[in-house]
C-alpha cells in the first residue's frame, strides 16, 4: 500500500513553511521589516494559501515562484551568507517539494468537469 500525503496536511504544511519564512526573513538583511509591508506580505501569503486550498492554478504558480525565487537569489548573491540563509534554502526547497506532490498537483491540475455530461 502506497502512503499519500492528505491534501489538507499538504496545504497546512505549506502555510507553516510560510510562517517559518516570516520569522526568519526579518533576521536577514533583505527581509521585510516595515510593519505595513510585513502586513501586506502576510495578506498575500494568506491569499495564496486560501486559493491553493481551493485548487487555483494561478495560486499554485505564484506559490512555486515564491518558493524558487529565494533559491535563485541565494545562488546569485555574491555577498556573504548569514545564519538565516540555510533555513531559507531548506524552507524554499520544502515549499517547492510540497507544491509538486501529487495531492496538490492533482487538486490544481485535475480534469474538472464544468458541464454536465451529454445525455445519450
Amino acid at each position: 500500500m502506497r502512503w499519500t500525503l492528505p491534501l489538507h496536511v499538504a496545504v497546512a504544511a505549506y502555510a507553516g513553511l510560510f510562517a517559518v519564512l516570516d520569522v526568519v526573513g526579518p533576521m536577514m538583511s533583505t527581509g521585510v521589516t516595515e510593519p505595513r509591508r510585513f502586513f501586506v506580505w502576510i495578506v498575500i501569503q494568506g491569499l495564496i494559501v486560501w486559493r491553493l486550498s481551493r485548487g487555483s492554478a494561478i495560486a499554485w504558480t505564484f506559490g512555486l515562484l515564491l518558493a524558487i525565487g529565494p533559491l535563485a537569489l541565494v545562488l546569485l548573491a555574491a555577498t556573504g551568507f548569514d545564519q538565516a540563509v540555510p533555513v531559507v534554502v531548506i524552507v524554499s526547497v520544502a515549499q517547492a517539494g510540497l507544491l509538486l506532490t501529487q495531492p496538490l498537483r492533482g487538486l490544481v491540475f485535475s480534469e474538472r468537469q464544468t458541464s454536465p455530461p451529454a445525455s445519450a
